[in-house]
Parts: C-alpha cells; structure tokens; sequence
C-alpha cells in the first residue's frame, strides 16, 4: 500500500460515519511503515573489467559486456571470446539510525555471461551476445522499538523487505571502419520489484491498551525492449573516445498485485482497512541515457574518465488498480460498524534527471603483461525525485581494486568493489503517543568479483 493509497483511506476513516470511532482511536490503520528500495542506476558493478575499473569504460570496451555497454566496442576484438562465468558475490548492510537492529542481505549475482564472434562473413562485423544483471537490491530489516512514557509503554515492531532486480539479455553488432567504431543493438530487460512491510505497535497504559497491526505486499514486473547505439574514435594511438545511447523501452509484457491488511482496537472499538488485487497494473518507465568517455592508453596501463547521464521521468502510477479499498469501522458500546469503499490511488513515482561520473584503467604489472591491476572510482546518485512514494533516495560512492591474469587463452579476474551512503531523514513512523520515529538510513555493499574468459 503507497502513501498516496494512505491518504486516500485517511480521509475515508475521518469521514463523518466514521467519527465516533475516531474519537476512540488514536490510531492511523492505513499507512506502513517505510521501506529501503533502492533504484539507482549505476548499483552493479558489470563485467570484469568494467566492473573493476569504476564502469569507467565506454571508449575502451572489447569484451563481451561491449554488447550492452558500447555496441560499438564488439569492434575492438581481434578474436572471438567466451566470458565462460564473470559474476559478482554482494554483500549489503542496511542501517537505521532510529532502530536497534540493521537489516541486509547476501546475494549471488550473474554479472555478465557472454561471447563475441570477430570477422562475422569476413565483412569487418563483430556480433556478441550478453546476459548479464544491470541493477539488483535485495534487503530484509526486522527490528523493535519500546517506548516509556510515565505510566505508558509502548512497543514498536518492525518487519521490511525489498527487491528491485533488472536482468538484461543484449545482442549487437559491431563495425570497424579506419579509426572509427560504430555498433548498434537491442537489449530485452527483465525489471522485477517487490516490497512487503509489517507493523505492530501496541499502547499500553494503566487502564487502556491500543493495539495496531498492518500488513503490505506490492509486487510488478515488466518485459522490455531497448535499443542501444554507440560509436568510438581512435583520436591517435594513445586518445580514445566513445559514446553511446540507450533509448526508452517498449513494453511487451507486465503484471503486477497489490494487498494490505490492518486493523486497530482499543476496547470495542476498532477500526480496519483491506485491499486486494492479484492482477493489478504495473508500468515501469526507463529515461534516456547518454554515456561518453575519453580514455588515455600507454605501454603500461589506461585511464579514463566517463560521464553517465539519465534524463527525468515525469511522476506517473507505477502500480494501479481497479479494486476498492475497504474499510471497516466498529465504534463499539452497540453501534452498527459500517463499511465503506473508495477507489486505490496507486503508487507514485518520478525520477530526478542526474548525471554520474567514473574513473578508472589499469596497470601492467610486469612487462610481459601477464598480471594488470585495475582500480576504479564512481558516483552513484539515486534518481528518486520529491513526488515519488516507492522507492528510497540514497546517494553513493563506490570504489573497486582487482587483479586479472592470462595463461594462454584463459583470462581471470578477482576484485572487491565497496559502496556506501546515507539517506536524509526518512519517517519510519507516527506512533500512538503522537510521537515520531525519524531515521537517516545508511547503506553499505561489497561486492567481491569474479571472471573466467576463454579467447579462440
């Protein structure tokens, strides 16, 4: 259930039918606790290289990952190559300043599987083919809360979790002419949220007890289609820059459900809500992106500094519903409870345009290049905007350090990349004491990366 939703069962509960059981109840039935989802672009670390190297890798990209990160670095390659298994072991820590306890999870991601095939009809095209996780946030948070006031105690108990997880199959093709690359290609994207909450709280006091629970599910997903475009130009031998377009997406398919339980008692009095669709409306809507980069290369290692850029995405209903939401209000002492219906608001949400910027190359290690150190460095800004009431603003910064190695064809890679930040103040919630629980919420992820590629 959204805030928007909330507000809409409010106004239901404070109408006049309802108003002898509100001057018994100090309690709101209808809005959950907040929730930590996630859905900044720039969260996974793709790729071996990429990934190790800040994503700071539009103008010098050549393996696989190239078919979503630049089309036209498929280019690049001299041979053919299998990324057999590259993938990223991720860690994360959530932390809100107002609770005991912290939340987190461990997830096993696919980062990128893929191949090229160079020389395709010995015409100077190079297709590839990539799978690979372009965004993923998964955390569970349970923690409580006890209150004393006076003679009042009040418990507190919360219980969320999130998921929001983009996969990605992209094929493309690549085209070399003289200095200049240009490649082109369509990316399927699998984009799939879910979010649950679950509320307790319960007033205490010498000769009353109040009692609340709420319970929330909201889940959607969408299959989409994007096309991408990018281009690279040699400068001289040590000047590269790239660029590359992904367009907004069309939508072939989408589902999505939606249901709230709560009720609130005090005595014989009580109030409460319910809501359920099982075949609500999901949209999910995707910016322009424009990522640029210029890269220096020498004998001994690479550098290069990327800017990645999102246009915004005006407020819209990413979850709707044709189904009412109830309500039912029992004032007690032998008064009839009345029910009463008013339409879903829908979920809300909007996108700040922004623009990230990385750093990041590689060093040599010894001259025969067998070992090479990469190190990399990027901004990571959420683009939830003020209108939107799904998910959660949270700005970060990342770093990452690995090592890769060759023995004969087969190329591995091992690395960490860390990434932290904190929110503003965000309200957990109004308790029944009139009280506020307001939290900064820190976020803390690292990931461990991994690859093994075969070249023919």
């Amino acid at each position: 259930m959204t805030r928007r939703a909330a507000l809409v069962l409010l106004a239901i509960v404070c109408a006049p039918a309802a108003a002898g059981a509100q001057g018994v109840l100090a309690a709101d039935v209808v809005t959950p606790p907040a929730n930590v989802l996630l859905p900044n672009y720039d969260s996974v670390p793709i790729g071996p290289n990429a990934g190790l190297e800040g994503s700071a890798y539009v103008a010098r990209v050549a393996d696989p990952s190239a078919a979503w990160l630049n089309p036209a670095g498929l280019a690049r390659a001299t041979t053919s190559e299998v990324s057999g298994s590259s993938g990223l072991f991720q860690i994360s820590n959530v932390s809100p300043s107002a609770l005991p306890d912290s939340g987190g999870s461990v997830q096993q991601l696919p980062s990128v599987v893929g191949f090229t095939a160079a020389n395709v009809l010995r015409m100077g095209f190079t297709l590839g083919l990539s799978v690979l996780t372009a965004s993923s946030w998964a955390q569970e948070t349970n923690s409580q809360l006890t209150v004393d006031r006076g003679t009042a105690r009040e418990r507190f108990a919360y219980s969320a979790d999130s998921e929001f997880q983009q996969h990605v199959g992209a094929g493309s093709i690549g085209y070399a002419s003289g200095r200049l690359r240009l490649g082109g290609g369509l990316a399927f994207v699998y984009t799939d949220l879910a979010k649950n909450e679950v509320l307790s709280d319960r007033l205490g006091s010498a000769t009353s007890l109040r009692s609340l629970i709420i319970e929330t599910r909201a889940s959607g997903s969408t299959f989409q289609m994007r096309p991408l475009f990018g281009a690279q130009f040699d400068v001289s031998p040590q000047v590269h820059v790239g660029g590359m377009i992904r367009t907004p997406a069309l939508t072939l398919y989408r589902s999505a459900s939606a249901t709230e339980e709560s009720i609130a008692e005090n005595g014989s009095a009580s109030i409460g809500a319910s809501f359920f669709d099982s075949e609500a409306e999901f949209t999910y809507r995707q910016p322009f992106e424009f990522h640029g980069g210029v890269a220096y290369t020498a004998a001994r290692g690479e550098i290069e500094f990327d800017v990645h850029a999102y246009t915004p995405i005006s407020a819209y209903t990413m979850i709707a519903s044709d189904q009412p939401i109830v309500t039912y209000v029992n004032p007690g002492a032998g008064s009839a409870p009345v029910a009463t219906s008013r339409a879903y608001g829908g979920a809300i949400s909007q996108s700040r345009g922004l623009a990230n910027v990385a750093v990041g190359g590689h060093l040599l290690l010894n001259s025969n290049g067998v070992w090479r150190l990469h190190y990399g460095a990027a901004t990571d800004f959420s683009p939830v905007g003020d209108e939107d009431k799904v998910f959660t603003r949270l700005d970060r910064f990342g770093w990452s350090v690995g090592v890769s190695g060759t023995k004969g064809p087969l190329q591995f890679t091992v690395g960490v990349n860390y990434r932290s930040g904190t929110s503003d103040d965000v309200l957990i919630r109004n308790l029944q004491n009139g009280e506020q629980v307001n939290s900064t919420i820190a976020v803390q992820t690292l990931g461990l990366i991994y690859s093994l590629s075969y070249k023919f």
